[in-house]
């Protein structure tokens, strides 16, 4: 997820009881890679994954990665380039909510 967006997602966390997130600024993985690893295997982890794609050869490891695991979750990609939201894995509707939402910051 991009910087920006963490600190709007922490909030609305804190409000769901049924909720337990863990989230990585691309940001810090592009700084510092070696950290993507501890971040792949905490996806592996989890029920749903969220991801807001953005440029960068962080993704290519990731979505790699991503499609190797034998861990399948529903996962829920979006960005700015529309062609990012293929790594999706749920309805199209859905992606496009959620993007929805991201934009409007809501």
């Amino acid at each position: 997820m991009w910087q920006s967006h963490l600190p709007m997602l922490v909030r609305a966390s804190r409000n769901l009881d049924f909720l337990e997130l863990k989230a990585f600024s691309s940001r810090i993985l592009k700084d510092a890679p070696e950290k993507i690893d501890q971040a792949l295997e905490i996806l592996g982890q989890c029920d749903v994954i969220l991801l807001f794609r953005s440029g960068g050869s962080i993704w290519e490891t990731i979505e790699q990665r991503l499609k190797e695991s034998e861990h399948k979750v529903p996962i829920i990609c979006v960005g700015h380039d529309p062609s990012y939201w293929m790594l999706s894995t749920v309805k199209p509707e859905i992606v496009a909510m959620v993007n929805s939402y991201i934009t409007i910051n809501g």
